[in-house]
């Protein structure tokens, strides 16, 4: 687990690779971001939404329970979502 500290204004760029979550300051109510991705677009690709195969890893059975017990909600909540 790596930490990195951003202040206002800052930018990350992280790969997909990454699972991440955000921590607001102690003290603050709401913490507020904006999120973006790239993703290839082909006109002949299929509209449904599928898990990249090169992200299948994150469903492992034995993922959840090497993550940060801090994480594990934030996990669980990304999985929750996975059709797969």
């Amino acid at each position: 687990m790596r930490t990195i500290e951003v202040k206002r204004g800052q930018t990350v760029f992280w790969n997909g690779k990454t699972i991440h979550r955000g921590v607001a300051p102690e003290g603050l109510k709401e913490r507020m971001s904006l999120h973006g991705g790239m993703a290839e677009y082909r006109e002949e690709d299929p509209l449904e939404e599928k898990l990249d195969e090169r992200f299948r890893w994150r469903l492992s059975l034995n993922i959840r329970e090497n993550l940060p017990a801090k994480m594990q909600l934030y996990y669980d909540r990304w999985r929750a979502l996975q059709s797969v």
